[in-house]
């Protein structure tokens, strides 16, 4: 262990002989698919928000390096840890800055109330694991002020949240690449416009897209060969696509195969 990172443990009296059994608790990986990861990868497909979030609720992160570690593990295997503790003793009051929205470049996705650092939206992974090692060991000291501990290990970060319908993002991933949709999602509203064009096409919210996207197939709408051109622009890369992408367009689109 660098002697930095056995100090810096030291410090906030961890005996490091006989760690809290908190700290072999697992690093989880992102639960989502690949096209679901691929969404909120992209800022134009997943609306993304500065919120706060609470170092309790961290559990995961989608960096390989860490993900499936004890928490204990990756701060000792952190690429920049011995940066992070030097910086940290130099001006603790950084992490009081990043509770702030305006000020913080952290990036997690949330997924069912827990948050995972995502790369994609800006991570922080060697700061993100350091705190969540102070804050098992102030709950593993049992010298609890709830206030004073809720106050110190509440942050702010880009939050990138996945739909709880789970169809959406295969449907604005068909919508942005196979029908080639300029795709805006901000504030809640997604608009969609011509490819290279300022004319909106749709503008709504999550509830309404699903109806636009299969009402783009539906021939009692449109013309039949204009839902057969599009749904050959999806069998363009169809083919090629993850099975995981293949199956939920059969299943929103039965007649995607010909």
């Amino acid at each position: 262990m660098n002697d930095i990172r056995k100090d810096f443990l030291e410090s906030i009296h961890i005996n490091t002989n006989n760690y809290p059994a908190t700290f072999y608790e697992r690093i989880q990986n992102i639960p989502l698919s690949n096209i679901e990861t691929e969404y909120c990868a992209v800022p134009n497909y997943c609306d993304g928000k500065k919120e706060e979030f609470h170092i309790r609720d961290l559990v995961g992160t989608n960096h390989q390096r860490y993900a499936g570690k004890t928490w204990i593990e990756a701060y000792l295997d952190l690429d920049r840890g011995a940066n992070i503790i030097e910086l940290y003793n130099k001006n603790p009051n950084y992490y009081k800055e990043i509770r702030d929205p305006n000020k913080t470049d952290l990036g997690l996705i949330k997924v069912d109330g827990k948050y995972y650092i995502f790369d994609k939206a800006g991570g922080g992974n060697n700061r993100l694991i350091t705190m969540k090692i102070m804050y098992l060991s102030e709950i593993a000291s049992g010298k609890i002020d709830s206030e004073k501990l809720n106050e110190k290990y509440t942050f702010s970060a880009r939050i990138r949240e996945i739909p709880k319908d789970r169809d959406l993002p295969y449907i604005i991933i068909a919508l942005g690449e196979d029908l080639d949709y300029g795709v805006n999602h901000s504030n809640g509203i997604i608009r969609l416009t011509k490819k290279f064009s300022n004319d909106v096409l749709f503008e709504g919210d999550l509830k309404n897209i699903k109806d636009f996207f299969l009402s783009l197939f539906d021939t009692n709408i449109n013309d039949e060969e204009v839902v057969r051109q599009r749904l050959d622009s999806i069998r363009k890369t169809f083919g090629f696509s993850g099975k995981q992408y293949q199956e939920k367009l059969e299943q929103l689109l039965p007649g995607i195969r010909e």
